[in-house]
């Protein structure tokens, strides 16, 4: 019986702090617009970030959106996200467009709606996976200074509401 509780407790207590919790899942790239690329890896609750080698966690809270282009809710959503951009400089603001397009159309895209911050062209599939799969859009995904997801919003966002979780975390 003596042994039993040995065992449960090292299942229970001393099991999880061998467990590295770095190394949930594989890395998968997310390319961007500029040129930027972006590493992350599935982590217990958020994503390990890195971007030309260097660890983003502890750097900026990064704000994602999910869209496509013939959304009527998006449209809505990209004028907030350009603002928010400009409202909170340490914020890093990202548009994961879930559809294949060429270079030349998310230009003519982002000019035709005034979008200034980056967009993912590629790796939106292994991204979207990671999370869980996503099941509609707009669908926006706040991620804190050390990758955790703090905020999770399918539909269009109540700007208060974002504004809030955003302070939380900028």
């Amino acid at each position: 019986m003596k042994i039993i509780q040995i065992l449960v407790v090292f299942i229970i207590v001393l099991m999880p702090n061998l467990i590295n919790s770095e190394d949930f899942g594989d890395k998968f790239e997310l390319s961007l617009d500029n040129g930027n690329k972006l590493w992350l890896q599935k982590r217990q609750n958020g994503f390990l970030i890195t971007q030309n080698a260097i660890n983003l966690q502890n750097n900026q809270a990064i704000l994602f959106l999910f869209f496509t282009t013939w959304c009527p809710s998006c449209k809505q959503e990209y004028p907030k996200f350009s603002q928010i951009g400009i409202d909170y400089p340490n914020l890093r603001v990202i548009g994961v467009l879930l559809e294949n397009r060429t270079k030349t159309d998310i230009i003519r895209f982002k000019n035709a709606f005034k979008i200034d911050y980056e967009i993912v062209t590629s790796g939106y599939e292994k991204f979207s996976k990671n999370l869980g799969g996503i099941i509609g859009t707009p669908t926006t995904i706040l991620l804190d200074k050390q990758g955790e997801i703090i905020y999770k919003k399918l539909g269009t966002n109540d700007i208060d509401e974002l504004n809030k979780a955003i302070k939380e975390v900028n």
